[in-house]
């Protein structure tokens, strides 16, 4: 492929990007090219890895899309040659629609995927979601691996200040990679359970006090919330799920819970609730590093 990369870095993609395809199947290779050219952005086709390590290291691509099915030598110097990026470039690997484990080739490169047969839709949403990231974390991508962040409120049992306690904890959950602009789940597990606390573990008590605490690392975010009441256990909360429990309201918080989060606990004596959440950009890619 001849093709050379310009002198100078595309500045500002904004919604058209400088895409190279490297695919090793020609047939593949064409049709995704003509499909990011059809949406706009500036297509480069590449079949060997020396081409596609030259046009990273350029420092004018702005995304990578690429057929990675093995743990090879050229995978492996793809990858590389993103992580030594300065700028984070995201990565779309072609799969052939079987689930790939690919934890140990990406480590903390993030990248998102695309199944053959490509059709319209999943290539916009592709490019939608490497857009919004590329928009929302910057260099934050490059920094996680090594970042560990604890925020932490201390509350008056008041449901006034939880508003205000959830938008800080979304916005840093999305800016850290743990959920998609659009998830509310974990949003709504956490209202579930400073409710709680403020509401049966308080009973409202205003001088009684409500602790958040979020620790947020590369691969899960762990919420701790305890409130000064007495504390219940949870053998004791009726089963939502059963016939006579219905039409009850009591124990569907819990439940709930526990179907958005990864793992929840209590302490022994119940007024202290852990909570972890994996993040859903690194789920799937592990933490290892390349080799």
């Amino acid at each position: 492929m001849g093709s050379q990369p310009p002198e100078q870095p595309n500045a500002g993609s904004g919604e058209r990007m400088r895409v190279i395809v490297v695919e090793t199947d020609s047939s593949l290779r064409e049709n995704l090219s003509t499909a990011f050219s059809r949406r706009g952005h500036t297509v480069t086709p590449v079949d060997s890895t020396d081409e596609a390590v030259r046009w990273i290291k350029s420092g004018v691509v702005d995304l990578v899309v690429a057929d990675l099915p093995n743990a090879s030598f050229g995978d492996r110097a793809i990858l590389k040659s993103i992580h030594a990026q300065r700028r984070p470039i995201p990565l779309v690997i072609t799969t052939n629609g079987k689930p790939v484990d690919l934890r140990e080739l990406l480590g903390p490169i993030r990248a998102d995927t695309l199944a053959c047969p490509f059709s319209d839709e999943s290539i916009d949403d592709a490019i939608e979601r490497v857009q919004a990231q590329q928009q929302l974390h910057g260099d934050t991508l490059k920094i996680l691996p090594y970042l560990t962040e604890i925020v932490r409120f201390v509350i008056p049992s008041r449901v006034e200040f939880l508003d205000g306690v959830l938008n800080h904890l979304t916005n840093r959950l999305v800016q850290l990679g743990f959920l998609r602009p659009e998830s509310i789940d974990v949003v709504v597990a956490l209202d579930e359970a400073i409710v709680n606390a403020i509401k049966h573990g308080n009973g409202y008590d205003a001088a009684k006090l409500v602790t958040i605490e979020a620790e947020f690392s590369a691969a899960r975010a762990l919420f701790t919330i305890s409130d000064e009441g007495p504390g219940f256990r949870e053998q004791d909360v009726p089963d939502p799920c059963a016939p006579e429990n219905l039409l009850r309201p009591s124990g569907r918080g819990l439940l709930l819970i526990r179907s958005i989060m990864d793992e929840v606990s209590y302490n022994s004596t119940g007024n202290v609730l852990t909570m972890v959440k994996y993040s859903e950009t690194r789920r799937d890619h592990g933490s290892s590093s390349i080799q």
